[in-house]
């Protein structure tokens, strides 16, 4: 057990056996203001134990609580008969007094820790719920923004390969480029040719990913058909860089 609950339960037994030595020898009044003392001292330690522990008690340590709560009521009863007997009234009067104001400020002092408590822990669920907000919406726009350029990239190869259908019916039309038109006319056409087969074959591929994507297939542990179509188009576009220089600079 906890040792604030545990140095309650000590003063109670304190407090307990000093009524008990007053009962069988009939103390005089200064034992009977000492007992008093241990009375107040002992709610006062119940008092400060509620309030340090309200909300973060196990169950023997509320159960031992609530032991002591019955107890000093108990006390609190045989003190006021022992006053009574010996004609301190008064002086039980004005401790009781001062113990309810005491209780009095205890328990405003209680609600406000109660609801200071509340109100943080609805402060910690807006932050929690603002923080799953955060996270929901850079998801979606993290998956907008990989949508979105997916769909550029197949675009891009869409382009790439009108235009390279532009250029062939040029070399065919208005050049007679042809792939019997001798060595530069079969390295060329073969060249371009095998490199636009692989951007089309690309471009599907990505197409196909996009489509996925789309509807959510992939995750962070199973995305390697992405990853893979990756790889193999920033291989075409690397091949497409040497094609470049030298089939139209050299």
């Amino acid at each position: 057990m906890i040792g604030e609950v545990a140095a309650v339960i000590s003063a109670l037994k304190a407090l307990n056996d000093g009524i008990n030595t007053i009962k069988q020898s009939a103390g005089n009044a200064g034992d009977l203001q000492a007992i008093i003392g241990r009375f107040a001292g002992a709610s006062e330690k119940y008092r400060d134990v509620e309030k340090a522990r309200t909300g973060r008690m196990s169950y023997k340590e509320a159960l031992a609580m609530e032991s002591a709560k019955r107890q000093l009521l108990n006390f609190d009863r045989q003190l006021k008969d022992i006053c009574l007997m010996q004609g301190q009234g008064d002086l039980y009067n004005s401790i009781k007094t001062r113990m309810e104001e005491s209780r009095i400020a205890h328990e405003k002092e209680v609600r406000r820790i109660r609801a200071r408590r509340k109100e943080l822990r609805k402060y910690m669920g807006w932050a929690a719920m603002g923080a799953l907000c955060w996270v929901f919406s850079m998801g979606i726009v993290l998956r907008f923004q990989l949508i979105i350029g997916l769909g550029l990239t197949v675009l891009l190869g869409a382009i790439f390969m009108y235009f390279q259908a532009l250029e062939y019916g040029h070399a065919f039309n208005d050049l007679n480029l042809n792939m019997g038109s001798g060595i530069y006319g079969s390295t060329f056409f073969m060249l371009t040719g095998f490199h636009g087969f692989h951007v089309t074959i690309g471009t599907i591929m990505l197409l196909v990913i996009l489509a996925r994507c789309i509807y959510g297939h992939f995750n962070p542990k199973n995305h390697f058909a992405f990853e893979a179509v990756a790889w193999y188009w920033h291989f075409v576009d690397v091949v497409w860089l040497g094609l470049f220089v030298f089939v139209y600079w050299l």
